[in-house]
């Protein structure tokens, strides 16, 4: 692409303001930056808990995100873990 970063940033908005992007994500090697296992977990809890839920989950030091779903299983969590130096 030819294009400067501020015009990418401007188009990738663009994009989800018109609903062409729902979502933009990374994907990283974790090994590369010192991670040795991930995980995605998925919770059930009451919709008025879902909060507390998360900020209770946000507490464990293995947690990097969570996001609300709208489905059975509302809350997915991410766990990483770092791998141990020699």
């Amino acid at each position: 692409m030819d294009v400067n970063k501020n015009e990418l940033i401007n188009r990738i908005r663009r994009y989800k303001e018109e609903g062409y992007i729902r979502t933009l994500a990374s994907k990283l090697k974790s090994g590369k930056i010192g991670y040795s296992a991930s995980t995605l977990v998925d919770v059930k809890t009451k919709p008025e808990r879902i909060e507390k839920a998360a900020e209770i989950a946000n507490g464990h030091g293995g947690v990097s995100l969570n996001f609300e779903r709208s489905a059975d299983y509302n809350l997915c969590l991410l766990f990483m873990r770092r791998m141990k130096r020699a």
